[in-house]
């Protein structure tokens, strides 16, 4: 079974200039310098293969303890409906870019600490706020249309 390739670090360049310096040295170097190259990655290639295999790389989760397909029923859940309501009742009840009151929804800043989020890591915002900060459009509705023109005209 063939090993799997790895790729060349730094280190592996630096330590295969190394090995050229000794091969110069100790003389045993060609005068031509694409064959003391090859010398020098045959030995670097041997001392890789005599290195223990690279650990599995760990697949990192996008949403801090919960895969996404998991998010959604986390969202449905008795424990995010609680910190739902505390995140409520710390930030006053009223969105945090426009002052709006009605239809309020709280937002993830950062998804790292899903499920153990402290309060710093959530907002308050209106549904139109919050279309805003994920996808950068307005979600204008009438109602929303009503309140901005109520609140010129007065």
């Amino acid at each position: 079974m063939r090993r799997k390739r790895r790729r060349i670090t730094d280190a592996d360049r630096k330590r295969r200039d190394e090995i050229i310096r000794e091969l110069r040295r100790t003389g045993k170097a060609s005068n031509n310098p694409w064959q003391t190259m090859e010398l020098a990655n045959r030995i670097l290639t041997e001392e890789i293969a005599k290195r223990p295999p690279d650990p599995p790389k760990k697949k990192r989760q996008r949403h801090g303890r919960f895969k996404k397909k998991n998010y959604r029923k986390y969202l449905e859940s008795p424990e995010w409906k609680a910190k739902r309501q505390e995140a409520l009742n710390h930030y006053g009840r009223k969105c945090g870019v426009c002052g709006a009151k009605q239809r309020l929804q709280v937002h993830h800043k950062t998804y790292g600490s899903l499920g153990n989020e402290p309060m710093k890591h959530l907002a308050v915002l209106c549904e139109d706020c919050h279309a805003v900060e994920h996808e950068g459009k307005a979600a204008v509705t009438p109602d929303r249309l009503t309140q901005e023109y109520r609140a010129i005209v007065g």
